[in-house]
């Protein structure tokens, strides 16, 4: 691959390797970050990109002790020679995995700089308060730049990542919280393909929710949110909680998420030609009534978009023996009822960008606030939801579903529905106070249960981890919730 146009360059491309599978460039710009593009194919096709930016620092003085008391990977590096010694420290945020497109490789890249320059300020200072030093590599002299990327083998020792191949695609990993000695506990990102959140406070499963969204956004994954409290609008404005996240070892600076709220019956409307017939009965209890069976039949025509139209076809109907004109009268009266009662709720939807939110290939909040609205027909939104949203190409995750609602006030049809999004690109996370409706969910690939305010965390054939949940990198508006 060559030279790159991206952000804080120019990349120059100073190795390619093959790495297991897997094709990789290592490239450094003017200010000696190192650049590491590790392409992921299958039967050459590109599913993906991981992203590894690493900040180098020339060290000086005896980091022995600073390394033994940090609780995230990095790399120390010594080449010893007869005229000199050099050591090296390599430090970086979490890789990124993001689905093979230039604007989420620029996301990933811009998003990983500003993580680094943050992670480079405090790798000094912390080096500096162990009696060490630690000197950017860009101005350490060129006999040191030499010394680090001057020679193949040691590229080659920083073009192997800490994990082997077969476990970092598409398995890039997500930072969820701290263990009781304070180590960090993670996840891979693809366990966020189904997420059950079980048991404590309400407001404990759904900060849960939150972080995970984060961890998604993180990972340049786009986020729809079905909000019935409002709870997730926090997560467009940036912690002020700093010292709390550093506790638990989070480095990125607290950014707020870009965030479009969309409420339904205010810009965003159903649809009835997207509605199952069935589900719109039982939503408004038709489905015994007489009149249900004529309704059935006009809606499965598919031409409705909203109740005027269903009113105007309905009375178009020709009486006949199976639809005689007094059914046909009732049935009109019923969906006026309906109308008056949700006059803003039924009509077509100019803009449907919440449907498909991948599309715009960057980590953005969907947030879709249901509020206003009684359960029936959140209920009834969310079944239209599922049954029209295409699936994305490919296997790299490109959006996470989060489910404000407790799973139990959600449909069985629903819980049906989500098994379509597994191994699809969508993942989805579901919250419950008791542990056997999430039972909805056959086999989640993450399960978060909390007991007496202790969480664990358990990923598909791992054992149980328990940890605290990290503090957000946003706001956590949900945390007035019972």
């Amino acid at each position: 691959m060559p030279d790159m146009e991206l952000p804080y360059g120019p990349w120059t491309r100073i190795l390619s390797a093959q790495w297991g599978e897997y094709p990789l460039s290592i490239y450094h710009n003017p200010d000696k970050v190192i650049l590491l593009v590790i392409f992921d194919k299958t039967d050459g096709d590109t599913n993906g990109v991981l992203v590894v930016m690493k900040k180098a620092f020339l060290a000086e003085g005896d980091l022995t002790k600073f390394i033994l008391a940090q609780k995230k990977e990095m790399v120390f590096l010594e080449k010893f020679s007869k005229e000199a010694r050099h050591s090296f420290l390599l430090v970086g945020p979490v890789p990124a995995y993001v689905a093979y497109s230039q604007d989420q490789l620029l996301d990933a890249v811009k998003k990983q700089y500003s993580e680094i320059d943050a992670i480079s300020r405090l790798t000094k200072d912390v080096v500096a308060g162990y009696g060490a030093k630690a000197t950017d590599l860009a101005q350490a002299g060129e006999e040191a730049v030499q010394v680090l990327l001057g020679d193949p083998l040691t590229l080659f020792a920083l073009a192997r990542p800490e994990r082997p191949a077969e476990t970092v695609f598409p398995f890039a990993k997500i930072m969820l919280g701290i263990d009781s000695k304070g180590d960090a506990v993670e996840a891979k990102l693809a366990s966020l393909g189904s997420v059950g959140v079980v048991g404590g406070k309400k407001s404990e499963r759904l900060h849960t929710l939150h972080v995970l969204a984060e961890e998604a956004l993180q990972n340049n994954v786009a986020c729809l949110v079905l909000d019935s409290t409002d709870s997730f609008q926090g997560l467009k404005e940036p912690s002020k909680e700093t010292a709390a996240l550093e506790k638990f070892h989070v480095h990125p600076i607290p950014v707020g998420y870009p965030l479009k709220t969309y409420e339904l019956g205010t810009n965003t409307f159903l649809d009835l030609s997207t509605v199952s017939p069935d589900a719109f009965l039982s939503a408004f209890g038709l489905e015994q009534s007489d009149t249900g069976a004529l309704v059935k039949k006009v809606m499965d025509l598919k031409k409705a978009q909203g109740l005027g139209d269903l009113m105007a076809e309905i009375a178009a109907l020709k009486e006949s023996k199976e639809n005689p004109q007094y059914a046909i009268n009732k049935a009109v009266r019923v969906i006026q009822v309906i109308q008056k009662t949700h006059p803003a709720l039924f009509a077509k939807n100019l803009s449907q960008e919440w449907l498909a939110p991948w599309q715009e290939g960057a980590a953005k909040v969907f947030h879709i606030s249901l509020s206003k609205q009684p359960q029936n027909v959140r209920q009834l939104f969310i079944q239209s939801l599922l049954r029209s949203m295409p699936l994305p190409e490919g296997r790299v995750m490109k959006l996470f579903i989060v489910f404000e609602q407790d799973i139990s006030d959600i449909s069985d049809d629903v819980a049906i529905m989500l098994e379509k999004f597994r191994k699809s690109g969508v993942g989805f996370a579901v919250q419950s106070e008791h542990e056997v409706d999430v039972e909805m969910v056959p086999e989640p690939s993450l399960k978060i249960e909390f007991t007496n305010s202790e969480a664990a965390v358990t990923e598909a054939g791992e054992r149980p981890k328990r940890f605290t949940v990290r503090p957000g990198l946003t706001v956590c508006s949900e945390a007035k919730a019972g």
